[in-house]
């Protein structure tokens, strides 16, 4: 118990605090820059096809878990709505 105690007054005194605060904001625009990096290679060295095959991927996912969190939150007219509407935009593409 002491040693919890020592450590809050321990972050409450020093720069510690502040830097545990501002690390994961830190490491999540380490994240995005090596995520866009990853694209950018992706699209340099890429082909026609794998481009496009990456941006269906990609919405696929994207309705998937617009669909997911819409069932979970209640919204479910709405995702029905949602697949209605992006049904034939999907049959479009395939």
């Amino acid at each position: 118990m002491n040693a919890l105690l020592s450590y809050k007054i321990l972050l409450k005194t020093s720069n510690i605090g502040y830097i545990i605060q501002v690390m994961p904001y830190f490491l999540f625009i380490l994240a995005l820059l090596i995520g866009f990096y990853g694209l950018y290679r992706f699209f340099l060295n890429a082909n026609v096809d794998q481009i496009k095959s990456f941006f269906l991927v990609l919405a696929a996912i994207v309705m998937a878990v617009s669909l997911f969190y819409m069932a979970i939150t209640g919204r479910l007219a709405g995702a029905i709505a949602f697949i209605a509407a992006a049904t034939p935009i999907a049959l479009g593409f395939i």
